[in-house]
């Protein structure tokens, strides 16, 4: 099989993979495994590393059972060790999605900041024993661990000190390639991934695929061209990019994990009036918003995906339809003076981030709320956003478990590291608690998707919509079965008739 790959220039380090980079993603899948995965037909967590794991009563220690003879891709035995290893290389990038989403591993924070070796929660009591213990319960722990970036890599051993000692006080150097112990592997064991051109099925891999090829493009243009020309069977095609069929391939859209919004900082005395939280909401039609600039986003007043068990088409209802009429009535309620204040609407630099950001400002002053519109460079923004100095800001998530309480706990938990929104309100810091508990998965995505309801009608956020991806394949691939996060199963897919053979 031959994928298009973007963005690939060196090592396929887990704390330097865009969660929304679709090449990227599917490469480190490919590449390495973890302790579990995802089942894309039930979006539920099934084996992977390990063969089986439990918790216990309390729901805050987890036992992870590892598969016997797993190797890395350069021939060393994958250990429990080796796992706590790449989860600690993680979680010490604790400014990363990745690093900050295991936060729920006891001691995480504390060893992310540096005060401690290791993280207190997790351990490895044999070579084929992983515990992890939770600073409270979390039942989505196996989905939230079968997400690529916790994928298991080979940590790199500490540089010798002059005198032969381990010196830990020096910076390990970064691999070349990525060993992980993934169904495929490099071909060249000395190369790089900059420089490969093939993967091959790893021992004990029960692909269908022997080898894949790496098309390298510029960008997901280029891989949509390679495709249509015959040039490769697959390739994460443009944002927004319409399902069609061509002369021996198609392009089909998928729902993806990730959403947008607008968030209001309920720091700022700007936003105390649950009505002028609401007015913003009603004022802004969110399907001119999308359209105005927010490429491969499907527009909705939910926070939680389509897709994700638990998630609704419409959690929020009358709070968040678009009605100015409603919203200049709930400003009369709010400002009886009629002083409105300034509404600051934040965005990065993006050209599409631009537009939209434009259209709110325009559609707040139709509905006679003072607005204006604060840009930053990508960088600053994303520290910005931090500050609580932002406004109604401009944002979106993704989530790495195919689970509602990937979304909504880190988004509007009083005290987590996410919640940009200083969303804070202990009714719903008990709820969240009590859903991440619940051992059953129906239960606790009900428990979920009232949550949602109960947090969309106090306004914290603006909703806009979700993201869907669009992939172009030739009509050879066969069983073609993707996952919420972009990837897709390789266990199943395999290319027959209907592929244009490879032309150098």
């Amino acid at each position: 099989m031959r994928l298009a790959v973007s963005g690939i220039t060196g090592d396929l380090d887990p704390v330097d993979v865009v969660a929304t980079d679709q090449s990227q993603m599917v490469l480190l899948d490919l590449l390495t495994d973890g302790l579990t995965s995802i089942d894309p037909a039930t979006e539920q967590p099934m084996p992977a590393l390990a063969l089986k794991w439990s918790a216990d009563p309390a729901g805050t220690t987890w036992t992870f059972e590892l598969a016997d003879g797993v190797m890395f891709s350069d021939g060393t035995a994958l250990t429990a060790s080796s796992v706590v290893a790449s989860l600690e290389h993680v979680a010490h990038q604790s400014g990363t999605l990745a690093g900050a989403r295991l936060d729920v591993i006891a001691g995480s924070r504390e060893f992310a900041t540096g005060s401690v070796d290791h993280i207190s929660g997790l351990s490895a009591p044999d070579d084929h024993t992983v515990r992890i213990t939770t600073s409270a319960p979390q039942a989505d722990l196996p989905a939230l661990l079968a997400s690529p970036l916790y994928g298991v890599v080979k940590a790199p051993e500490p540089p010798a000190s002059a005198t032969g000692t381990t010196d830990t006080t020096v910076a390990a150097p970064s691999t070349t390639w990525t060993i992980g112990a993934g169904p495929f592997r490099v071909a060249d064991r000395g190369g790089t991934l900059a420089d490969a051109t093939t993967l091959v099925r790893s021992d004990g891999s029960t692909a269908q695929l022997d080898s894949i090829d790496l098309v390298r493009v510029a960008d997901a243009a280029g891989g949509l061209a390679a495709v249509q020309q015959g040039k490769a069977d697959w390739a994460a095609a443009p944002p927004g990019t319409p399902a069609s069929s061509g002369a021996g391939f198609a392009v089909q859209q998928a729902p993806f994990g990730a959403e947008e919004f607008f968030g209001m900082n309920l720091a700022s005395p700007t936003f105390a009036s649950p009505q002028f939280r609401q007015a913003i909401v009603k004022a802004v039609d969110r399907t001119k918003v999308v359209a105005a600039g927010l490429a491969g986003v499907v527009p909705g007043p939910a926070v939680v995906p389509p897709g994700v068990p638990g998630s609704s088409a419409d959690p929020c209802g009358d709070p968040c339809t678009f009605a100015p009429d409603q919203a200049k009535a709930l400003l009369a309620q709010a400002f009886p003076d009629g002083q409105v204040p300034l509404v600051e609407v934040d965005t990065s630099d993006g050209a599409g981030d631009i537009f939209a950001a434009g259209y709110v400002r325009d559609q707040l002053i139709a509905a006679g709320i003072p607005s204006t519109v604060r840009v930053f460079g990508f960088a600053d923004y994303q520290h910005f956003v931090t500050t609580g100095n932002q406004q109604l800001f401009h944002t979106g998530w993704v989530g790495l478990a195919p689970t509602a309480g990937a979304y909504l706990d880190p988004l509007f938990r009083s005290n987590s590291l996410d919640n940009l929104t200083a969303f804070n309100v202990p009714d719903v810091d008990a709820k969240l608690a009590a859903a991440a508990a619940e051992p059953d998965a129906t239960a606790r995505s009900a428990d979920y998707a009232a949550i949602e309801q109960t947090i969309l009608g106090q306004s914290p956020v603006l909703p806009l919509g979700s993201y869907r991806s669009s992939v172009a394949m030739v009509s050879g691939v066969q069983d073609y079965a993707q996952g919420l996060d972009g990837t897709f199963d390789v266990d199943r897919v395999w290319v027959g008739a209907g592929a244009t053979p490879s032309t150098g």
